[in-house]
């Protein structure tokens, strides 16, 4: 993901069912929402970290171990 737009149609067409609906999405994706409005380096910045955040609470920057 590069832009805001990037980020939000991962957020509403790539999360799993009702993922959305979880507090921390819901609250991600609005943040998102704010941000790509206002334009704000700050407000962009925390829609990151919230991104962040998110991801790597569902585990989903971890890479399981490789088989040799």
């Amino acid at each position: 993901m590069e832009t805001l737009l990037d980020a939000n149609r991962a957020l509403t067409n790539d999360l799993p069912a009702g993922y959305l609906r979880r507090r921390k999405w819901l609250e991600t994706g609005k943040t998102l929402v704010e941000a790509a409005e206002s334009g704000s380096d700050p407000i962009i910045r925390e829609a990151t970290e919230k991104l962040l955040a998110a991801i790597e609470e569902e585990g989903w920057m971890e890479r399981p171990p490789r088989v040799k």
